[in-house]
């Protein structure tokens, strides 16, 4: 019983140690997944990088297209003299106006168009590698249920095959149990039988015996009987050979002195007779004697044999006790064999899996290792290209800055001789007796025309393009404000926004220059953030990686 309980303690044991190392390699798997899951995150997120780019690129290469379209437009048409744009019209000025108002319209649907379908395939194609992530992650989800069900039914199966071998183990030992009782029973019984067979052998032997005694007690009743009515015969023959001899001796003293010659001839078969009866007297003695020491002899013989029988019988039983304690000992050294080399194998199996548990182990801390340091070369790459974006952020303002000094100082300028040449030629009307009202309205003509298209205090809003409110446009406008500048379209052609790479061919009539930090911003719209994966609680935080 100890051997049983302690046997049921050691599979117990066992099967701890197989559901440690189940969940072991389950927590190890986990990991896995999670590094293939940042790996394939990783990838994706490249590769988004990447279509970014280049959708950016196409978009940098429209808007640079379109402004130089429209630069050359403005370029190609000249300025009319200063008398023309003085004393035209305000209706030809408000057909100008709308007419540029509908180009500008225009314009602003073909982009609004552009921008839409540009942000319609964005939007297709994050939803297409929203998709195929959520794809993905539903087949990685799919494997890992899996290849934890597989785990599971093995783990399972594993139980269920220890559980069957103790169950197997318990039901031999019952049937050992039962095996070694019926065996006691069968020894019992045969015990049972061997002692009442002998009993009723000892008993057939002992009424063998007795009814032997008792014949021979009347064989030797009947022998002394018959030797006392030999005996009697014998001495009524001798009471008769007396009787005869004395009759003989009375006759042959009667007849002794007439039958002389007679009676010599009758002595010698007397003597004859007389001798015979002695040699019978002593056969029949030593008849008698033989007899008697006959029976001891047999029934010593009987009991001899009796005792060789039973001397048989016992070693014959003894030998089967002997083959069958044999036999079983032969079973227990074979069982406690058996029980060895399961318990060996079961310890150089356990001996096994903790080298590989210690390999896998070492394996995962190279790899944790090796991650840690891939981690850390990428936190140093973002941090050095944060300090070179805010090394560019800064190196921009200043440019911008300093553009906007120049671009103020030439509208300025600009604007000193538009008022030299106003001034000149007021004071040459003067001189020469002209009407100067028609100048003087002119000049506020032009200087109301200048507040309305251009002046930072206008109240009426201005003909522009329509700028589409995506973080995508943002890094666009962020990416060409160093080479490409936005003007706003005024009412009249001839007020266009300066290219600053190129040079006016008039500066006494070149167009005074549009102040960027007046011109109203649109409000900010930013897109939500590309997930390519659905939240999930057990998603670990992964730091950013800037490839």
């Amino acid at each position: 019983m100890e051997t049983v309980m302690s046997q049921v303690k050691n599979v117990t044991s066992l099967a701890q140690n197989l559901l440690a190392l189940m969940w072991n390699i389950k927590a190890s798997r986990f990991l896995y997944i999670q590094q293939q899951t940042h790996r394939i995150d990783t990838n994706l997120h490249r590769r988004h990088s990447a279509e970014t780019q280049v959708t950016l690129n196409k978009s940098n290469i429209f808007l640079q297209n379109t402004l130089e379209k429209v630069c050359e437009m403005a370029y190609q048409r000249r300025f009319p003299p200063l008398q023309e744009r003085l004393f035209e019209y305000n209706r030809v000025r408000k057909l100008d106006h709308a007419v540029e108002l509908t180009k500008v319209q225009q314009e602003n649907e073909r982009l609004i168009a552009f921008r839409k379908n540009q942000q319609r395939m964005e939007y297709q194609k994050i939803c297409q590698s929203e998709a195929e992530m959520k794809c993905r992650w539903e087949l990685a989800l799919k494997e890992e249920q899996e290849s934890a069900k597989k785990r599971r039914l093995q783990k399972l199966s594993v139980v269920q095959d220890q559980l069957r071998q103790i169950e197997e183990k318990r039901q031999q030992e019952r049937l050992n149990r039962l095996q070694d009782r019926q065996e006691g029973e069968r020894l019992r019984l045969l015990s049972r039988r061997y002692a009442a067979q002998k009993k009723m052998e000892a008993e057939k032997k002992e009424e063998s015996r007795k009814s032997l005694l008792k014949h021979q007690l009347e064989d030797i009743a009947a022998a002394k009987e018959k030797r006392d009515r030999e005996a009697h015969q014998l001495s009524l023959q001798d009471k008769e050979t007396e009787r005869a001899e004395s009759e003989l001796k009375n006759r042959l003293e009667l007849r002794k002195n007439a039958q002389a010659a007679k009676l010599t001839q009758r002595i010698l078969p007397t003597k004859i007779l007389s001798e015979k009866l002695a040699l019978m007297k002593s056969e029949q003695a030593a008849r008698v004697q033989r007899e008697e020491a006959k029976v001891p002899r047999e029934v010593a013989e009987e009991e001899a044999k009796v005792e060789k029988q039973r001397k048989e019988k016992e070693e014959k039983r003894t030998s089967a006790l002997r083959s069958i304690a044999a036999h079983r000992e032969q079973t227990i050294q074979e069982k406690k064999q058996k029980e060895e080399a399961e318990r060996k194998s079961h310890l150089e199996w356990l001996q096994a899996q903790k080298r590989s548990d210690i390999l896998f182990r070492e394996q995962e801390r190279n790899k944790a290792q090796r991650i840690r340091e891939e981690r850390m070369k990428c936190n140093n790459f973002n941090m050095i290209q944060a300090a070179e974006k805010r090394a560019q952020a800064e190196q921009k303002k200043r440019e911008e800055e300093k553009f906007e000094r120049e671009m103020a100082k030439q509208a300025a300028e600009r604007e000193r001789q538009f008022q030299r040449c106003v001034q000149s030629e007021l004071q040459r009307a003067v001189k020469e007796h002209r009407n100067t009202k028609p100048l003087l309205a002119a000049r506020r003509a032009k200087q109301e025309a200048m507040q309305n298209c251009y002046s930072s205090n206008c109240q009426q809003n201005l003909p522009q393009f329509t700028i589409e409110q995506t973080s995508i446009i943002k890094l666009q406008q962020q990416q060409q404000r160093n080479g490409l500048q936005h003007g706003m379209v005024g009412k009249r052609a001839s007020f266009l926004p300066p290219i600053p790479s190129s040079k006016v061919a008039n500066p006494c009539f070149a167009p005074p220059a549009f102040h960027l930090q007046n011109r109203p911003n649109p409000p900010s719209y930013h897109l939500p953030p590309f997930h390519p994966h659905p939240p999930n609680k057990l998603r670990p935080s992964r730091p950013t990686v800037c490839y």
